[in-house]
C-alpha cells in the first residue's frame, strides 16, 4: 500500500486538494454568494423602481407647486362672501336652471369650525334623476364651497342636507 501512495502521491494530493476546495466553496462561499446575489437583486430592483419614478413621477418641488395651486383654488371658493340669502338665491337659481322643483328650502344655524363658518342648508326636491344629478353637480361646482352631507333619494323626490363653507370675516 505504501508503494501505491508513493506512486500516486501527486494524483492523490490533487484529488484531495480539489475535494477540500469544493468543500470550502460549498460550505463557506456558496451561502455568502447566495446572500450577496439576493442583496444585488434587491439593489437592482430598487434602481429600476427609482428609474421608473424619475421618468413618470414629479419632483417634490412640482408637487409643492401643485399643492399651492390647488390650495389657492380652494381658498378662492372659501373666500367668497357668503350669507344665508345668497345661498338660498344660488340654490333657487340652480334648481330653475336644471328643472328641479324645490320644497322646504331653508338654512340652519351658522356654526363655526376653526377659522371657517359652516352654513347648513336643507331642502326637498322633486325631479327625475338626470335633472337632479345636473342640479347637484351645479351646486357642487358653483361659486360656493359646497359639501353634500346627506342625500335621501326616493322615486321622484329627494331630501338633501348640504353645507356651505366660508372663511370667518374680520367683523365676525
Amino acid at each position: 500500500m505504501n508503494g501505491f501512495f508513493a506512486r500516486y502521491k501527486y494524483s492523490l494530493l490533487t484529488v484531495v486538494s480539489v475535494a477540500v476546495l469544493v468543500a470550502v466553496i460549498g460550505v463557506f462561499l456558496f451561502p455568502k454568494m447566495k446572500d450577496a446575489s439576493g442583496i444585488l437583486v434587491a439593489i437592482r430592483s430598487e434602481i429600476d423602481n427609482t428609474a421608473m419614478l424619475e421618468n413618470g413621477g414629479a419632483s417634490p418641488d412640482s408637487l409643492i407647486a401643485s399643492y399651492k395651486k390647488i390650495s389657492s383654488e380652494i381658498d378662492s371658493y372659501v373666500n367668497v362672501s357668503v350669507s344665508s340669502s345668497k345661498i338660498l338665491t344660488f340654490v333657487l337659481e340652480a334648481s330653475k336652471a336644471n328643472g328641479v322643483v324645490l320644497q322646504d328650502l331653508s338654512t340652519g344655524e351658522v356654526s363655526r369650525r376653526g377659522e371657517n363658518l359652516v352654513y347648513p342648508v336643507k331642502f326637498k326636491a322633486n325631479s327625475d334623476f338626470p335633472h337632479f344629478h345636473r342640479f347637484l353637480t351645479t351646486l357642487e361646482n358653483g361659486i360656493y364651497c359646497v359639501k353634500v352631507e346627506n342625500l335621501d333619494m326616493q322615486p321622484g323626490s329627494a331630501s338633501v342636507n348640504l353645507s356651505v363653507l366660508s372663511k370667518v370675516g374680520r367683523d365676525e
